[in-house]
Formats: C-alpha cells, structure tokens, sequence
C-alpha cells in the first residue's frame, strides 16, 4: 500500500525537475550535465575517428601501399585519448552516484 505522501510509490514526495534524487541535489542539469555531456561525445568521437583511421591504415598496407606517417599518429594518440576521457567520465560517474 501506498502512503498518500508518496506520489512516485517509493516513500518520498517528488518535488522539482526530475533529474532531482532523494536528497534534492539536481544532477541532471546545469553545467555539469552540460560538460558531462560534451566530454562524451568527444570522447566517443575521438575513439570512432581513430578506428576509422586504423582501418583506413590497414587497407592501405593490405593494397601494397605505404600509410601517411600523419595518418598512423591518430589512432596512436586518439585511443589512449579517448580511453582516458572515458576512464575519466566513469570516475565522474561513480563519484556522483556515491555522493
């Protein structure tokens, strides 16, 4: 049975956005959503351009070809890039669900 003070059926009253959790903190706007957000998909970004960049490299040797020396850095760079801001958005993650 559900208390009448409890319009979402888990104890508390919703009350603001509903990006709000129990202690009334909102996490899901702002600047840090905002941020949040923008590391993400340069992250995603950085990691989709690189692999696109290591299978462009890999049909280019597999044709006899020699790759761009510029063209084998981005995948050298931009993995260790975007596992890091990743790495980096699961720490930001955990420490927001946590506290």
């Amino acid at each position: 049975m559900v208390p009448a003070s409890s319009p979402n059926g888990f104890g508390t009253a919703r009350t603001g956005s509903a990006a709000q959790d129990a202690t009334g903190h909102d996490h899901g706007t702002g600047a840090f959503a905002r941020a949040f957000s923008a590391v993400t998909a340069t992250a995603v970004a950085l990691a989709a351009v690189s692999i696109l960049a290591l299978v462009v490299i890999l049909a280019i040797n597999l044709s006899g070809g020699t790759a761009w020396p510029a063209l084998t850095w981005v995948p050298m760079a931009g993995l260790p890039i975007a596992f890091v801001l990743m790495a980096v958005l699961v720490i930001a993650a955990v420490r927001r669900r946590l506290g």
